[in-house]
């Protein structure tokens, strides 16, 4: 779950809140390159007597799609962490000036001050700014704002200086956290052959766990991805991605489906080794 330490709608506290109604028992937040909202969101799940585990979602390089590496039960204050997400988030201000930039030569001015004393300095991206651009006038919707403006092929793209993968499963692995693949499904993979090479590689560099609950991915993935972490002995993970929560989602897991809680017992397992 997202919130908006980084590109959720919700502030950590409530996000947890929902999270009780609609049934959870177990949550954890992994907002993108920050651990801002932690303190605040295991708080507020154990007051509402949930199990929280801390999280994080790294954003890493990828040949073609978009390689993103969960760290889960991590120590948030270890220096590993610290020092990747310095990095990591200075690289993501880096190219919001750049995107800046290409859109003042357009004529599109946005309010970088306002935009950054609503999100904070590091916590701003490009969903944020693409919001602003919907506010503006200058795209109709979010979609219209990646693909004319932010997105690969846009008016104002710059590319991310992204950490390696093997970076990422390092610091939280050294912070003392599994490191899961989230979503393979991004990483847009021709064949079952790359992705099972890509998959070995990052095992061999640390990887413990690959994410097969996701709403982005079928059953047909879940079958693809079971397979590969029964192969390489990864953990099997699910996650909900939410960054809003629909009205009429009423309970489960990934607030809108619903996985078994022993999962989380083998992730628990993987974090005590």
């Amino acid at each position: 779950m997202h919130s908006r330490a980084s590109d959720g709608h919700y502030e950590p506290a409530y996000l947890m809140k929902l999270a009780s109604i609609r049934g959870l028992s177990v949550v954890s937040l992994t907002d993108h390159d920050t651990v801002a909202g932690l303190g605040e969101a295991g708080d507020a799940a154990h007051n509402l007597g949930m199990t929280f585990v801390s999280g994080v979602e790294l954003d890493a390089a990828c040949r073609r799609g978009t390689m993103h590496i969960l760290g889960y039960g991590f120590d948030p204050s270890a220096e590993s962490i610290r020092v990747h997400l310095a990095a990591a988030q200075s690289a993501r201000w880096r190219r919001n000036e750049r995107i800046f930039e290409r859109l003042r030569a357009m004529g599109i001015e946005i309010d970088e001050q306002r935009l950054m004393e609503q999100r904070g300095r590091m916590a701003l991206g490009r969903p944020h700014i693409a919001a602003a651009l919907v506010r503006g006038g200058h795209a109709k919707d979010y979609a219209s704002a990646f693909r004319d403006y932010l997105g690969e092929g846009g008016k104002a793209y710059a590319p991310g200086v992204e950490m390696t993968a093997g970076a990422c499963i390092s610091a939280i692995r050294n912070a003392g956290g599994v490191a899961v693949l989230a979503h393979p499904v991004t990483l847009r993979c021709e064949s079952d052959l790359e992705l099972e090479t890509l998959v070995a590689r990052l095992e061999s560099e640390g990887l413990g766990g690959i994410e097969i609950w996701h709403p982005g991915q079928n059953e047909i993935w879940r079958r693809r991805l079971t397979r590969l972490a029964k192969r390489f002995d990864l953990v099997a993970t699910g996650g909900s991605d939410t960054h809003v929560v629909s009205d009429h989602e009423k309970r489960g897991a990934g607030f809108g489906e619903r996985i078994d809680a022993r999962i989380v017992d083998d992730l628990m397992s993987r974090i005590a080794r």
